[in-house]
């Protein structure tokens, strides 16, 4: 049996990106061990995000994009999207990176061993794997079976989406522009399906079919969707498929807890870091994780309540979008596409990034379709009246609060 002062279960962006806030900080000298059952040995995953800083990450700061382009279904609009540039991270590269900083610090270990139980006593927590117990003052978990709020109901919205690495024999790809949203081949009714393309290269791009859907994922169906729109809108018949990339993130604005105890914290998706309506993780982790060790680093035994105030206005518009998603799936891609053709490229980033003011929001609504969200209000309102009590999903219209403004 090991002690260590901090433990970490899940060696992911939110574990690792932990661990390297961790050895930035005054507690670096605290003895650290993370814990998966994974080796971290492959590209299993990547990861986007938009910025108006330089990200602190080599392997983020590689690949990265100064315009971004939209597509609808009769509109396509290409935008320089200053003072923000997309970034790229592959999930090996950061992995590599951030195991090889965190190497300079023997008091920081890292072991592939798969996490069983997490218990919890008034001065300890034990956490047991297949092959050890370790004791610790304080954990963070980034496993979403040990927090909470999982498992999430079946019916929850999920974002399923499969890429392809692509190589082409020609010249196919505009090196400086990344397709963030492409609705022109969604052409199922009912059915959220998009596509985007992050090219790497005049020759080599991630092309990326993503669904949202509350029902389960069909393989088969991103096959077959990846394939015609790589051979009919991007128009290319000959290429190899260098990697292959897949995932499920939840969409969800189920509250999330930070804690499950005095001294079990929540972290990554498992601590509610997800973007409820987009499915973007990797900043949130950033910004929240910074934050917290900021402010742990000078009271060690009485750390921070949670990773973040909730901004309880955009936790509202993502209910209202989440609940369109849900029912009225066929109205998200007008929104969708109203949003970025009648607004600044720049300042739908900003939105989407929880830091604009209510005033510059009320702005970018004035451009979108109104019925939708009237429909999902009066379908709220109602719901409170008949049962005579508030829907659990139900936030209320926080226009005052100004947290992020």
């Amino acid at each position: 049996m090991a002690k260590f002062d901090i433990l970490i279960t899940g060696a992911g962006a939110a574990g690792l990106s932990l661990a390297y806030h961790l050895s930035k900080s005054d507690l670096s000298n605290k003895r650290i061990l993370l814990l998966d059952k994974d080796s971290k040995h492959t590209n299993d995953r990547t990861w986007c995000f938009w910025s108006d800083e330089t990200p602190n990450f080599k392997s983020a700061r590689e690949v990265f994009w100064d315009k971004l382009s939209f597509s609808g279904e009769n509109f396509d609009k290409t935008s320089l999207i200053h003072p923000y540039r997309y970034y790229h991270i592959k999930g090996l590269d950061f992995y590599n990176e951030l195991k090889a900083h965190l190497a300079y610090f023997p008091n920081i270990e890292f072991r592939q061993e798969s996490v069983q139980k997490i218990n919890t006593h008034k001065e300890i927590t034990e956490v047991y794997t297949e092959q050890n117990r370790y004791e610790a003052a304080w954990v963070f978990n980034s496993i979403p079976q040990f927090s909470p709020a999982f498992p999430l109901p079946e019916d929850t919205v999920k974002q399923y989406f499969k890429g392809y690495f692509i190589k082409t024999q020609k010249d196919f790809f505009t090196k400086d522009t990344a397709k963030l949203m492409d609705f022109s081949m969604n052409t199922v009714s009912g059915e959220i399906k998009f596509f985007y393309v992050l090219p790497y290269h005049s020759r080599e791009a991630l092309v990326e079919c993503t669904v949202l859907s509350k029902n389960r994922e069909n393989p088969e169906e991103y096959r077959s969707g990846l394939e015609v729109y790589i051979q009919e809108k991007l128009g290319i018949q000959d290429y190899e498929i260098l990697e292959e990339e897949k995932g499920i993130i939840p969409m969800t604005t189920k509250p999330m807890p930070s804690k499950s105890s005095e001294r079990v914290f929540h972290i990554g998706t498992a601590g509610g870091m997800t973007k409820p309506s987009s499915g973007y993780t990797f900043r949130n982790i950033q910004k929240s994780s910074l934050a917290f060790v900021k402010k742990w680093q000078s009271n060690y035994e009485n750390p921070p309540a949670d990773f973040g105030k909730i901004n309880k206005r955009f936790k509202f518009y993502d209910s209202l979008l989440l609940h369109i998603i849900k029912y009225q799936p066929q109205q998200f891609q007008q929104i969708m596409e109203a949003l970025f053709q009648k607004n600044e490229m720049h300042k739908v980033l900003k939105f989407l990034d929880e830091e604009t003011h209510w005033t510059e929001d009320m702005q970018l609504f004035m451009n979108l379709p109104w019925k939708p969200f009237l429909n999902v209000l009066y379908e709220q309102n109602l719901s409170w009246l008949t049962s005579g009590r508030r829907n659990q999903n139900w936030t209320g219209l926080p226009l005052g609060d100004t947290s992020h403004g």
